[in-house]
């Protein structure tokens, strides 16, 4: 790949050269491409304040999109005061826009679902220590069932590290002639 260096003639193209080369699975030998010429736009028209409606409008798009879509995951993960600030901080970026309106309604409304998710685990939360249940580390209550099945799995591990042990008991048989 050839980058030309900016001149300063006043051009508003840059001129790109980019040529490919791969290697042929059947012959094995190296397959030079031909040379392509592309028309690359200065960074400063693409940058510059008064850029077009359109481009404006999918810079929009993009921003609301990506922070719905990201908020989504993190309240999937349980992470609601993250997701909260992120679109709280999405819905604050594009509020400098004019034409951005109809997207930030959609960030409010995802923002809406964020806090009523916080206010109901908060619920929960003061329910579960109001009646003095006792919870775990994923948050489900401690019953009976649950600590019967806490002891299982800690006696699986323990058989599994048994056996494991076992190996290396039998050390020093492997040349013993029974």
């Amino acid at each position: 790949m050839r980058v030309p260096r900016s001149s300063n003639n006043g051009s508003h193209h840059h001129v790109l050269s980019a040529r490919c080369c791969y290697n042929d699975p059947a012959t094995q030998q190296v397959i030079y491409g031909g040379e392509k010429a592309l028309l690359v736009p200065r960074a400063q028209t693409v940058r510059s304040s008064a850029c077009s409606p359109k481009i404006e409008r999918l810079r929009n798009l993009f921003i609301a999109t990506r922070a719905v879509a990201e908020s989504r995951l993190l309240v999937e993960h349980n992470k609601l005061t993250t997701a909260h600030h992120l679109l709280s901080s999405a819905r604050a970026l594009l509020k400098q826009s004019v034409s951005a309106q109809e997207f930030v309604k959609g960030l409010e409304s995802e923002l809406v679902d964020v806090q009523w998710r916080v206010q109901y685990q908060h619920q929960i939360m003061q329910q579960q220590q109001q009646q003095g249940v006792l919870v775990d580390e994923n948050g489900e209550p401690l019953t009976p069932t649950s600590a019967w099945r806490a002891a299982e799995k800690l006696a699986k591990v323990a058989v599994t590290k048994k056996s494991f042990n076992r190996v290396s008991d039998l050390h020093g048989f492997e040349n013993a002639r029974f």
